[in-house]
């Protein structure tokens, strides 16, 4: 029996078309189920921590009260910065002093005007008070996100590409690091990573040691 060219070209035709189909299923899936995450590079940095109190103005002093556990973050000497209501802008003071008030289990600081920050306030005038605490320079910083905490101990997920059938595939390694310092944004930490390092910063799926993913 004879099977005509034609028949022989539509067979070939539509074998193809499904074949591209299939693909296309299969890669449309595959992108479905594939998680998909944002990436971070490790870099040096500096960390620091952003504190703010209520002053009360007295003369050309001001006092504000600190928390407990807040006390290591200032020291006489220390500038803060001080905005009143009535003042345009923010002012610099000194920090002069502090003591700790055993009624109210809170830690008072005196500060003094820097020279150049005398203002139109009185006494009793309320102001807010920022002071950033400098926490360190560290060689290794990644957003804190970064950093999954398991318990007894600090991970990061890397991601790094291997060859695959169809190319190069992208999968997530953990990799276990030391964490040496945080602030309200970034953690400073030690790891075998370097500036290339593609870190997970979020993820659309939970992650596991070697799970495929797609990074954006």
């Amino acid at each position: 029996m004879r099977i005509s060219k034609r028949k022989v070209v539509k067979a070939a035709a539509i074998f193809l078309g499904l074949m591209l189909l299939f693909t296309l299923i299969s890669a449309g899936a595959n992108r479905l189920l594939t998680a998909e995450v944002r990436t971070a590079s490790p870099a040096r940095g500096d960390l620091s921590l952003a504190l703010s109190a209520e002053g009360v103005a007295e003369g050309e002093m001001i006092v504000f009260r600190l928390p407990l556990y807040q006390d290591m973050y200032v020291s006489p000497g220390d500038t803060v910065s001080l905005s009143f209501s009535n003042i345009k802008g923010r002012l610099m003071a000194v920090v002069q002093g502090k003591e700790f008030d055993a009624d109210t289990q809170t830690v008072i600081a005196t500060c003094k005007l820097a020279v150049g920050s005398a203002g139109a306030f009185y006494d009793g005038q309320i102001c807010s008070v920022g002071i950033v605490h400098f926490l360190g320079s560290y060689d290794m910083i990644l957003p804190r996100e970064c950093v999954i905490d398991e318990g007894s101990r600090s991970i990061v997920y890397v991601v790094e590409t291997q060859d695959a059938v169809f190319g190069e595939s992208e999968i997530v390694r953990a990799v276990e690091v030391s964490v040496l310092d945080t602030d309200e944004l970034n953690a400073a930490v030690d790891a075998p990573l370097d500036g290339r390092s593609l870190v997970v910063r979020n993820s659309t799926k939970p992650l596991r040691h070697e799970m495929k993913v797609r990074s954006s």
